[in-house]
Parts: structure tokens; C-alpha cells; sequence
């Protein structure tokens, strides 16, 4: 990729597990990449989808995490897809992502 990942993650999503030995989900031709964007704080990460074959950036879109008194439990990340959709679950937030734009259809709070 042209882009620089930060302790990136191909992710699973179809199976629910992030594994290094499993094959990356395979979304419409691309694959998904978890990755922080800042080296000194966790909770700052973003979600990208890359094409399989040119490894060209197809969309990116930073995941919401204010941080709170769960401070230091950023990297509980969980997905799950439904269709054209991937579900975030991540120490504050419940969000839909549309797999095609990248653009977050609903942000839940989980926490107060």
C-alpha cells in the first residue's frame, strides 16, 4: 500500500476473530485494515478498506472512542458484518459503518 499503517490489522469479520493466521475477509474485491493513527494514544484508530489487488486505499474513516474512565481498554475492538455493513464495537462506542462509502450510519454510546 501507498499508505502508512500504523500497527495495522487485516480483520475477519465474517468469522467475529481478528487472527494473524486467518485469511482476511474478502469485502467486494478489498480487504479491511485496523490501525491507530497516532503512536502515543490507543484510542485514536481508524478503519480502511484496501483493493486486494492494487492495494490502493478505497475509503478510510476514523472510529470515535472519547475517552473516559475506561481509559486503557482501546483495544477491545469486536465486528461483525451484515451485508453491505460492518458493526464496531469498541470500549465506548456502537457503530455502522457502510462497507461501499466507509461512512458511519449510526453511532451508539455505550458508555455515559
Amino acid at each position: 500500500s501507498q499508505d502508512d499503517f500504523l500497527d495495522p490489522q487485516y480483520l475477519c469479520v465474517d468469522s467475529g476473530q481478528r487472527d494473524s493466521l486467518a485469511a482476511a475477509t474478502d469485502i467486494d474485491g478489498g480487504l479491511l485494515v485496523l490501525s491507530r493513527t497516532s503512536t502515543q494514544d490507543a484510542q485514536d484508530k481508524q478503519l480502511t478498506l484496501l483493493d486486494r489487488t492494487t492495494l490502493k486505499t478505497r475509503w478510510s474513516t476514523p472510529l470515535p472512542q472519547p475517552r473516559g474512565d475506561w481509559a486503557g481498554r482501546f483495544d477491545s475492538e469486536k465486528f461483525a458484518r451484515r451485508g453491505q455493513h460492518v458493526l464496531v464495537a469498541n470500549a465506548s462506542q456502537l457503530l455502522d459503518i457502510d462497507l461501499t462509502s466507509g461512512r458511519i450510519l449510526r453511532n451508539t454510546a455505550l458508555v455515559d
